[in-house]
């Protein structure tokens, strides 16, 4: 099941004598303060804006993420779908984002403000009107190509029927090695459920930025190919979140 999203930062050395940057960060509910003082995620930043952080799959016929400059260093923030809230005692997908940096220049260290990210999400969805989709994934980025997800997406009432772990939910086709087997079973339970079917997807972001996008469908149709984008590369579907 995926548990993670993944959003890009960048720290630009401003002097010569920079020697390394530590990126910290760590999630809380919408009215809760960091505690920098319990377990949170520390990650070098490497120059030439290496991204430590792997992608659940590459694409490629997508674009190619922009190479920064020597100067630029980055980090892949690898972020959770949901935080727990204790004192509503609710998951949320609606939550902070709290990071700082760790500079280490000219032999001492230093740390910068705590910035803060409002993380808020949208739902998308893509229809199937004539029952030709076995499978439907959202492939997208914020604000540029630099750290892309692959989110599946599912019609709600799928789980409703087959339940929520039905080993032929969407989330489950990655982790399946027989991918046509598994394209060709959940069809045929997908064509259970009245048309038009109804696939869904989540995107996360800051709030204010820009979010690129691409649907990614499988059908089993003679007549059309076994995979396909919408749009087709280099096109994006562009959400202001």
């Amino acid at each position: 099941m995926l548990l993670a999203w993944y959003l890009k930062k960048e720290w630009i050395d401003r002097t010569e004598d920079i020697e390394a940057v530590h990126v910290h960060y760590t999630c809380t509910p919408l009215d809760q303060a960091p505690d920098w003082q319990r377990p949170h995620q520390r990650w070098p930043m490497p120059a030439s804006g290496a991204l430590l952080k792997g992608h659940l799959r590459g694409d490629p016929d997508g674009p190619p993420a922009q190479q920064p400059e020597d100067s630029v260093r980055q980090h892949v923030l690898k972020l959770p779908l949901q935080v727990w809230d204790a004192p509503h005692e609710q998951w949320t997908a609606h939550y902070l984002l709290h990071y700082y940096y760790e500079v280490f220049q000219a032999g001492q260290c230093r740390a910068t403000e705590v910035f803060c990210d409002e993380i808020v999400y949208r739902d998308l969805e893509y229809i199937d009107w004539e029952g030709r989709l076995s499978g439907v994934s959202t492939y997208w980025s914020v604000s540029d190509w630099g750290a892309p997800v692959w989110m599946p997406a599912e019609d709600v009432r799928f789980r409703e029927v087959f339940g929520a772990q039905h080993e032929r939910c969407a989330a489950q086709f990655y982790h399946f090695a027989d991918k046509p087997r598994f394209a060709v079973e959940k069809w045929n339970l997908m064509k259970q459920l009245p048309l038009p079917w109804r696939w869904t997807a989540r995107i996360y972001a800051p709030k204010g930025t820009v979010v690129r996008q691409r649907w990614h469908t499988g059908n089993l149709s003679p007549s059309m190919h076994w995979e396909d984008w919408d749009p087709h590369p280099p096109g994006d579907f562009v959400h202001f979140l």
